[in-house]
């Protein structure tokens, strides 16, 4: 009898095992993790996923960062709440939880002017330069994970709460916070580039040859990720003698990086290139631009003959 007992009783326990982790896996009830009662626990008995609080009057986002998503400098959060500054000053930056390897949050005051209907917070998170500046080119903003082929392995996602995600330039997200949502969980698999990671650079020759010579009052650029995307201020190239085969060499260039060509006027206007960005893959950089914002108009399509 006795043999019988002690089995019904672990047979007992280990049900009761199971049940609580298999409901503690979830991130809790509603759009908040650990509302119930039943969250894993881990051995030192606290929840698997961090409990954070809903703040009055603000937005908090609870980022995890996993895999490719080291984290070397700070974490700030960009978005429509300052009007997109990237000042790192002004910008709202992120703590590391307590207790939670790769957990953060920040709490943010959702704008009031400008704001897009029915969104209380739009944005992304972002790492900030070895320096605590905020890279112009936005290289270090949450992106998808991708394979050996260039391809999508893992987007960046939303653990819970009440948001969506919003596609952006190329393959980047923006978080998009619903009105009357208060806690967000997300998660990031990777960077655009990640500053954690030593990069190798290179001094990279850059020669553009334009459908028409370029007047005497406007010059021509390279402005890019290597500069910080300064159309007006960026690389200036030296013309040949008719003014239509430009040349530039750049220090300090990652393969990868992105940029275009503009013209720049005498009052420093920039008109850039029509097209997508173009992206440095190799020692020298031979391009062809036919048109430029502004400057030169694509011409509409002839009348069809009567």
């Amino acid at each position: 009898m006795k043999n019988l007992k002690f089995f019904l009783g672990a047979l007992l326990c280990a049900a009761v095992a199971f049940t609580a982790c298999e409901q503690g896996d979830k991130p809790g009830n509603g759009d908040k993790p650990g509302n119930d009662t039943t969250t894993t626990v881990t051995p030192d008995d606290k929840p698997a996923i961090p409990v954070v609080e809903a703040v009055a009057g603000k937005i908090v986002v609870v980022l995890n960062t996993v895999e490719q998503a080291e984290v070397c400098n700070g974490l700030v959060f960009a978005g429509d709440y300052n009007g997109y500054n990237t000042n790192a000053a002004d910008m709202a930056k992120f703590e590391a939880i307590e207790g939670y390897d790769n957990w953060f949050k920040v709490e943010i005051t959702p704008c009031t002017e400008g704001k897009t209907e029915g969104f209380a917070l739009i944005g992304k998170p972002c790492q900030l330069a070895a320096d605590g500046s905020f890279p112009g080119s936005w290289d270090y903003q949450w992106h998808a994970q991708l394979d050996e082929a260039g391809a999508v392995a893992k987007e960046v996602e939303i653990i819970s709460g009440n948001a969506e995600l919003q596609p952006d330039y190329n393959l980047e997200k923006k978080l998009a916070v619903l009105d009357g949502a208060d806690v967000v969980y997300v998660r990031a698999y990777a960077w655009k580039k990640n500053p954690c990671v030593p990069v190798d650079k290179y001094t990279i020759s850059f020669e553009v040859t334009t459908k028409f010579a370029v007047a005497d009052s406007l010059t021509v650029n390279v402005a890019g990720a290597m500069n910080g995307w300064n159309g007006a201020g960026g690389s200036l190239m030296t013309p040949n003698a008719d003014r239509t085969v430009w040349t530039v060499s750049i220090d300090e260039v990652e393969l990868g990086m992105e940029y275009k060509y503009t013209l720049v006027g005498a009052s420093g206007a920039a008109y850039w290139e029509q097209g997508d960005n173009r992206k440095v893959d190799d020692a020298e950089m031979y391009d062809e631009v036919e048109f430029f914002d502004t400057i030169n108009p694509k011409p509409a399509e002839e009348e069809p003959a009567e």
